[in-house]
């Protein structure tokens, strides 16, 4: 059998709605930066204040992921993929309709940041486990879904924006949305693969314990590169929207556009990684992602004009677009048993950094520029390029 081709009808189905569910996941976490400056501007914050939406939007998803490193390898992940969804699109509603103060929406915040965990993490396990065949193929083109979603995020909230929707109505409709491909789900995902996993859990051999994992050297070299993406990642879509706005031109007017090409370079990265993406190549691809995404980001910073946005931002996310779900894959492969625990404890990374970089960048943008703010960004990748030189060679 092909490395591209599902194992059944019933694993089709089941991925096939794990990548909607993914791109539905990606617009909300990529229309939050454009759709900030109206939430602080309703609220009267400052960048710090705006910043601490994602740091406590991180604080949830951080609590559940403790929970999740037991019973994650101990339940139908499908339920879980499920259940998230089902809390986010709830929470969705909540923050567009009842967040009468910056408060409430600090809370619709935490519940997001914990239910959207559950599902991350979830489905990333989901599609490792039933594609047994070509797992590193279903993988990345989970994530290129998530891609597609991406470059939709910004574009969608900036519609909303122009015309003077108010940034609420992205949250509730978007919530409307994720209830109609829940109630699809139910056909698609939760009945299909009620079989696959019982099969799975007869094949299964015995999983590591969680202090096994945490023990382990490689666990926490894939951490800090996880975790480094990440930081980069949501500080460029919290903040470069911000930052637009304090250039000359038209950059600012444009940011809505600008990230959704960028997450454009997100979706050919990881498409063109689905297809040579293999066990032996996966350190040397995120060590290349990682050091190409950094440079990229640096040059377009350092510039800092609108031309040289849209020819650097589309290839910093094409460089360094599928340096995290290899990362996933990498984890996954090496602790096959474990693909539930591993993934936590990588989304315990990616929770930290995503909590506390949007809050530094704040800082620094309250105390000095946004501008300063923004090489951040590189710093980090070039990080995660770093550490990833001690990820164990396939060969040893």
């Amino acid at each position: 059998m092909s490395r591209f081709q599902a194992k059944s009808k019933n694993v089709l189905m089941t991925t096939i709605t794990s990548y909607i569910l993914m791109a539905l996941y990606a617009i909300l976490l990529n229309m939050i930066g454009e759709l900030l400056p109206e939430i602080m501007k309703e609220y009267n914050l400052t960048m710090s204040q705006g910043g601490l939406l994602m740091t406590v939007f991180n604080v949830g998803g951080i609590a559940v992921l403790l929970g999740m490193l037991y019973f994650s390898d101990r339940v139908r992940k499908s339920k879980l993929v499920y259940y998230g969804f089902l809390v986010t699109a709830i929470a969705l509603a909540f923050a567009g309709f009842f967040t009468k103060s910056y408060l409430l929406l600090l809370f619709s915040f935490v519940i997001l940041g914990s239910s959207t965990k559950v599902f991350d993490v979830s489905v990333n396990a989901l599609v490792n486990d039933i594609n047994t065949q070509g797992r590193e193929f279903f993988l990345q083109m989970l994530h290129m879904a998530f891609g597609i979603g991406a470059v939709i995020g910004p574009a969608y909230a900036a519609f909303i924006v122009i015309n003077n929707w108010g940034w609420k109505t992205a949250f509730w409709f978007l919530g409307a949305l994720y209830l109609i491909a829940l109630i699809i789900s139910i056909f698609t995902m939760m009945k299909p693969s009620s079989e696959i996993e019982k099969n799975l859990v007869h094949h299964k051999h015995k999983s590591l314990g969680v202090m096994s994992l945490i023990k382990n050297f490689q666990v926490w070299i894939l951490f800090v590169g996880a975790g480094c993406f990440s930081g980069a990642y949501v500080g460029v879509v919290t903040w470069f929207p911000t930052y637009a706005k304090t250039l000359p031109g038209k950059t600012g007017a444009l940011s809505g556009l600008i990230l959704s090409i960028f997450f454009f370079g997100f979706v050919i990265s990881r498409g063109i990684a689905s297809l040579i993406l293999t066990v032996k190549n996966a350190r040397f691809l995120i060590i290349l992602t990682s050091l190409m995404g950094g440079v990229t980001f640096i040059i377009a910073f350092l510039i800092s004009q609108t031309w040289a946005f849209f020819t650097f931002m589309p290839l910093a996310g094409f460089f360094a677009g599928a340096t995290l779900p290899i990362i996933i894959f990498v984890a996954c492969n090496i602790f096959p048993n474990n693909s539930g625990g591993v993934t936590s404890i990588l989304y315990i990374g990616i929770s930290i950094y995503a909590m506390v970089i949007p809050f530094l960048m704040g800082i620094i943008g309250d105390n000095y520029s946004i501008s300063a703010a923004m090489p951040i960004v590189s710093i980090l990748m070039f990080i995660a390029a770093a550490v990833s030189l001690l990820i164990r060679k396939s060969s040893d």
